[in-house]
């Protein structure tokens, strides 16, 4: 079970940094968040809650870094995750048409794709707390266990964070 905590710990971090670093990696990048969140949440203050999630995400991996600090790494993903899927799923429910600017620049209009790929990572960051909080042992020396557990983590990073992209290639019209 250790080789799941450390996939766990992998996927949730990668998602994360990547998530909050297309976010910020321009000014126009972050105004075009802001807009989304505005349209995500509305009602709320929509320049602080998305300052919060940017904060957040970024602390995610290093959170998840330490063992000390994982059950909070992961509880903060999870919670981030909850709250990304609710809102989804209200805009969806009103007939808001927002664009997904999870991962950078996107003109995917949020789906249930993204609640599909949200329960998916909301399902790795509660496996992996449950894990961390148990007190699964430490990985030993199995070099092979650790090697399937990086491969299998960068392989779901790279599906949650090009999901948009993957799924236009089969949708697209000839």
């Amino acid at each position: 079970m250790s080789y799941v905590l450390v996939g766990c710990r992998l996927l949730i971090g990668l998602v994360f940094v990547l998530s909050a670093v297309s976010k910020i990696r321009s000014r126009a990048a972050y105004a075009k968040f802001r807009e989304a969140t505005r349209s995500l949440a509305p009602g709320l203050p929509y320049r602080p809650v998305a300052a919060f999630v940017v904060a957040l995400e970024l602390a995610v991996a290093p959170a998840l870094a330490w063992p000390t600090t994982t059950p909070i790494g992961f509880a903060a993903a999870a919670a981030l995750l909850a709250a990304f899927t609710v809102a989804t799923a209200s805009a969806i429910r009103r007939g808001s048409r927002v664009d997904c600017r999870c991962f950078g620049p996107s003109a995917t209009t949020a789906g249930a794709g993204h609640l599909v790929r949200n329960g998916v990572l909301l399902a790795a960051a509660t496996a992996g707390a449950g894990l961390a909080v148990a007190g699964v042992p430490p990985v030993g020396a199995h070099l092979a266990g650790v090697a399937v557990a990086v491969a299998a983590a960068l392989l779901l990073t790279t599906l949650a964070v090009l999901a948009d992209d993957i799924a236009g290639l089969f949708s697209a019209s000839p």
